[in-house]
């Protein structure tokens, strides 16, 4: 989308585009993959893999953090990996595949950082969070940066830390759940934004491919 596209839009060209989007759409949903990504509008994870609709069920919030107390996130968890028996209550969608989704330049990763340098003698992160929704909900990704000076300014380096860490606390998840969920598989990708591609954190950088003439 170009900028002078991006500055047409408005509530009333988005209903447009719905009913031109309407003789495409998909009626049902066989989702394969739970996708726990962040909010950022540059990021949606059906156009960056292009995936029809139905495909891939999304939770999003900033910076891609799963909470093992948030009630949300773990409702849409225990939904998308229940399975479809005739007992299992509630049905679910028998999901086999969890990925958390992080993103270079993250703002939420780099607010994170930002109050961490300034809170950096101060035990837990009381300052906004009194008065500030925003700074309770990047409190616990404020004290993991603080967990690892080594990643101090290098904000590539702590948005897949952050992965990683969302990756342990689904799995935790999962553990709790138990039964079906304990085999349900999680993964880590990170994309970039500049050349637009995902990279699994699991896999080894590819080698550069060289064109032989």
């Amino acid at each position: 989308m170009s900028d002078s596209d991006s500055q047409e839009v408005n509530p009333a060209s988005l209903l447009t585009r719905n009913r031109e989007w309407v003789s495409q759409r998909n009626q049902q949903q066989h989702p394969k993959i739970l996708w726990i990504g962040c909010s950022d509008s540059r990021v949606a994870e059906s156009i960056v893999t292009m995936s029809p609709p139905g495909v891939i069920f999304t939770q999003r919030n900033i910076a891609n953090q799963f909470m093992v107390g948030d009630m949300n996130a773990n409702a849409v968890l225990e939904y998308a990996v229940a399975r479809n028996s005739e007992n299992a209550k509630p049905k679910g969608l028998g999901i086999d595949h969890v990925v958390i989704v992080g993103h270079s330049g993250c703002g939420g990763v780099q607010a994170a950082m930002d109050e961490a340098e300034k809170t950096r003698d101060i035990d837990c992160f009381k300052g906004h969070a009194e008065t500030s929704n925003l700074a309770r909900w990047i409190g616990p990704l404020v004290e993991l940066v603080k967990q690892h000076p080594e990643a101090e300014g290098d904000l590539d380096q702590m948005v897949d830390i952050n992965v990683e860490e969302q990756m342990k606390n689904v799995r935790a998840a999962l553990e709790k759940i138990g039964g079906f969920a304990k085999d349900v598989q999680v993964h880590g990708w990170v994309y970039d934004l500049e050349s637009g591609l995902l990279r699994d954190l699991d896999q080894p950088e590819p080698e550069p491919r060289t064109v032989w003439e």
